[in-house]
């Protein structure tokens, strides 16, 4: 969950409940299974709650599922971005690195302090792209890290003090902390892709 206006659509983040299907099993262990069409979601984590709805049998199962939407064949141009203003290094793709699910929303933080992999250092470059993969980069330019443009990647925990500016060259969100840019996050990839 997160703050979103009233009239959000959520119809690209939860699923119509179902019936679900119990087998017993072997030593009061039952399995489910349900079919969900999963065709409208986001690329994401998941929880999938099955709870009973017979009063004189309560049983409850939860899961966390991670779910990759399928990635377009040909994907279109993007959002806009207006490449003449942004002053970026090189930026090297390393084709080896495989996309991967972030473990959160992003957090911006220092230097050699990340532990989690949704954990960027300070003047990182995230560069989100028309295919559905957000890829990160060092300082220098280096990527570091692919991961799928999921739900967490959307949200973006930043240092106490810093100021957001968005909008000025096309879908590009810089993060400043105390006059100096910690994080340039590019939107390429476009919600209607």
């Amino acid at each position: 969950m997160h703050p979103t206006p009233k009239n959000y659509d959520w119809s690209h983040e939860l699923a119509d409940e179902g019936i679900t299907l119990v087998d017993h099993g072997p030593f009061g262990v039952n399995r489910y299974s349900v079919i969900i069409d999963t065709s409208r979601l986001n690329t994401g984590k998941y929880q999938v709650s099955v709870e009973s709805r017979d009063e004189t049998l309560q049983a409850n199962a939860n899961s966390i599922v991670e779910l990759v939407a399928k990635i377009p064949t040909n994907p279109g141009a993007g959002n806009y971005i207006d490449w003449s203003r942004l002053t970026l290094p090189e930026l090297v793709v390393k084709g080896s690195l495989t996309p991967v699910m972030l473990e959160g929303e992003w957090k911006i933080v220092p230097p050699g302090t990340g532990v989690t992999n949704n954990e960027v250092s300070y003047g990182s470059i995230i560069d989100c792209t028309p295919d559905g993969i957000c890829r990160i980069f060092n300082q220098a330019g280096v990527q570091t890290l692919a991961v799928y443009n999921s739900d967490e990647a959307r949200i973006m925990g930043v240092p106490n003090g810093a100021m957001i500016d968005s909008g000025t060259v096309g879908n590009v969100t810089f993060i400043r902390l105390n006059g100096d840019v910690v994080l340039t996050k590019i939107d390429e990839y476009s919600q209607e892709s």
